[in-house]
């Protein structure tokens, strides 16, 4: 696995913490769903569809593979993904997310993380039985601002 050499993270935009991604992912996938509304015409063998908009979603997975000797690293990493899911009680909302890789993803790109599944691997009785590995697959949605036009999903 290729490390990514400090130049692929995500970053909570409210308070600016980075979580370093170590090993670049095998595979994001990308993903744009369409909703239509089916209007149904008296008399009409078939519906007429109306556009009610979409959503844009990424899938990635992580792996993070403890640097510490104490194996505290994969844990702490894990457990900040799964709190930036949750909005601080009726304070503030979940965190919404900046993804830096490369010029693959925009810096106007904001994405709030939907879903969390850690699998941690490689426990030991001699570190209190942390885990050395854990393997995580993300889901983020696209969270914009302004109504996207086709322009926004074109390169460049």
């Amino acid at each position: 696995m290729a490390t990514t050499e400090g130049k692929m993270y995500l970053t909570a935009l409210s308070s600016l913490k980075k979580l370093e991604i170590q090993y670049v992912p095998t595979k994001l996938g990308i993903s744009r769903g369409a909703n239509w509304a089916e209007i149904a015409i008296l008399g009409r063998n078939n519906p007429i569809y109306q556009y009610t908009g979409g959503s844009n979603s990424l899938h990635l997975t992580l792996d993070f593979y403890s640097e510490q000797d104490n194996r505290e690293d994969v844990v702490e990493k894990c457990r900040l993904l799964e709190s930036w899911t949750m909005n601080n009680g009726f304070d503030e909302p979940p965190e919404r997310i900046r993804l830096t890789f490369g010029r693959l993803f925009k810096a106007t790109e904001i994405w709030l993380i939907e879903s969390v599944d850690i699998d941690y691997k490689m426990f030991a009785k001699d570190f209190g039985s942390l885990p050395k590995q854990a393997t995580v697959e993300v889901s983020l949605i696209l969270d914009t601002v302004k109504n996207r036009s086709i322009n926004d999903a074109l390169w460049k």
